[in-house]
């Protein structure tokens, strides 16, 4: 949540041509967002006038940036079972690549199959001794190739 007003701020100063927020919305706005996970959950409904504008442009900000919404995707896309930090990154660089794409996926399947694969490499990578009987099978796989392993 706290991510998505700040980039909506942040988009809001870098465009000269839009409406003027008063600071009095823009607090009332972060106040009513307390509790909530993210701005679609907001109800525009029971807020004034100046609040649901701010809403509105934030939440256009944030989809013309990642520029896809996808049905029925949670708020919060949990990478914290991706214990290695560099597998992480990969990761998260990946998701933003592809959603900013031309032709992003529109089904969150494709998401999570992305994530539970980084997993499952993360724990492969994390049990003992995967290196050692990677390593045992390169003579058998030099023999098949018709080479002979180096000593």
């Amino acid at each position: 949540m706290k991510a998505e007003l700040k980039w909506g701020l942040h988009c809001h100063i870098l465009a000269s041509d839009q409406p003027r927020w008063w600071m009095w919305a823009i607090q009332k706005v972060t106040t009513e967002c307390r509790g909530l996970r993210s701005l679609d959950e907001f109800d525009l409904e029971g807020s004034g006038e100046h609040q649901r504008m701010i809403v509105k442009e934030i939440r256009q900000y944030l989809q013309a940036h990642f520029g896809v919404k996808i049905d029925r995707f949670v708020t919060r896309f949990d990478l914290t079972y991706i214990t290695q930090k560099w597998l992480r990154n990969l990761l998260w660089d990946f998701l933003a690549d592809e959603l900013r794409s031309a032709d992003p996926a529109r089904g969150r399947s494709y998401y999570y199959s992305a994530r539970q694969a980084i997993q499952k490499l993360g724990a492969f990578l994390e049990t003992p001794g995967w290196c050692s009987a990677s390593l045992r099978l390169v003579p058998r796989a030099l023999s098949a190739l018709g080479r002979e392993p180096r000593p």
